[in-house]
């Protein structure tokens, strides 16, 4: 079997998630119905396909950082360029574009969306010269 990408892995993921939830869902609305051992039970799959999400995300994680590794070395490069960029920027536009590329940055780290980091490193490194 060959390795993961950081997309496969996050779309894992996704779906032991939804799986997760599902269960989760059925235990609580059938939760007056169930035995003790059945809602036990219920619990137990709940909570491991839960730690499986949630480490699919980790390593999705991981993997994207290896991918991204090299554009995160040049984060002071990008910084410097950025703020000489907006000294000299006389398109107005540009510097909109510019801006909104920092603030999907942002918003994809505080996030914690991996996928979205590296699309947005690799929006900024592929537009800082121009």
């Amino acid at each position: 079997m060959g390795q993961l990408n950081a997309h496969q892995a996050n779309d894992l993921a996704n779906h032991f998630l939804a799986m997760a939830t599902a269960i989760g869902d059925y235990r609580y609305g059938e939760i007056n119905n169930l035995s003790s051992d059945e809602n036990q039970q219920l619990k137990e799959i709940h909570q491991v396909l839960l730690d499986i999400a949630d480490e699919l995300y980790t390593r999705s994680a991981n993997l994207v950082m290896d991918e991204v590794s090299a554009s995160l070395r040049h984060i002071n490069d990008i910084s410097t360029n950025i703020q000489e960029t907006f000294q000299s920027i006389v398109d107005v536009q540009k510097a909109i574009d510019r801006a909104t590329q920092l603030v999907s940055l942002g918003t994809s780290v505080l996030n914690r969306d991996p996928l979205a980091i590296k699309d947005s490193l690799t929006s900024i490194l592929t537009t800082q010269d121009t």
